[in-house]
């Protein structure tokens, strides 16, 4: 009888142990395909690798970085695939995606579909649906995958730290009207229901409410002060601990070049 239990415990850890190496296999092939789908991104937009994007301050002062993201194209991405909006980047990062936006697709659709509108395990950097595609909204949020590798928004977490936050103060969003540069000004963990993901505002005093909630739940200051008359963008991506609470990095409109 010890004999037969031994050889089931050993057949089933053999199962488990096949699950998941089978897992593992699978995982790194779907992250081996994303990358593979966003470098062909990059190649047809002109998009800058965001790793590769940072400049000394010198450089950065004679041309600074939102003048050489004038010439991507997002009319090649668009041919692939009309949700295209636009480009997000975060020099210094991973974080160098096209943004895509559909108000007729369901809301979770770019979880698990890439920018040219293919199945993905990485999904996509999307727009709320709700939000208005031209960013007139006082707050507009942005998602992405929270992914193991480090890719999409995996590394919004390390925003938490000031360190990385002063190495990496700036995040671009790059659109049809030109480059918006934006200034980190929060970065904490925050349930799914929580203020944070408030679209509409209808006075001063309700923006001035939210933007004091999101300061004070910061876990680092960046000594910037956002006003209630600039746009601010939330990028959000799960904790990995559940689907209660996500990681959020919030930055306001600074800059922005025609």
């Amino acid at each position: 009888m010890k004999g037969k239990t031994r050889k089931l415990v050993i057949i089933l850890l053999a199962c488990v142990f096949a699950a998941s190496a089978g897992m593992i296999i699978y995982l790194q092939a779907q992250y081996r395909l994303g990358q593979e789908t966003y470098d062909e991104a990059q190649t047809l937009s002109g998009a800058p690798a965001a790793q590769e994007s940072a400049a000394p301050a010198a450089a950065a002062e004679e041309t600074p970085f939102a003048d050489s993201l004038r010439g991507l194209d997002l009319s090649k991405l668009r041919q692939v695939n009309g949700d295209v909006l636009g480009w997000i980047i975060i020099p210094g990062t991973n974080v160098s995606y096209p943004l895509v936006y559909s108000s007729q697709k369901s809301p979770t659709y770019y979880l698990s579909h890439t920018w040219d509108a293919e199945y993905g395990y990485v999904g996509s950097i999307f727009m709320e649906p709700e939000n208005s595609p031209d960013f007139s909204d006082f707050n507009t949020v942005i998602y992405g995958h929270n992914m193991r590798n480090g890719s999409m928004f995996g590394t919004l977490r390390y925003y938490m730290k000031s360190d990385w936050l002063s190495a990496h103060p700036d995040i671009y969003l790059i659109t049809d009207k030109g480059a918006a540069k934006y200034e980190v000004f929060a970065a904490y963990e925050v349930s799914t229901k929580g203020l944070t993901y408030q679209i509409g505002f209808a006075s001063d005093k309700e923006k001035q409410t939210y933007l004091d909630f999101c300061t004070s739940h910061s876990t680092v200051d960046s000594g910037v002060t956002p006003g209630t008359s600039e746009g601010i963008i939330t990028l959000s991506t799960c904790t990995g601990n559940g689907h209660v609470n996500r990681w959020v990095v919030q930055a306001v409109c600074r800059d922005k070049t025609d």
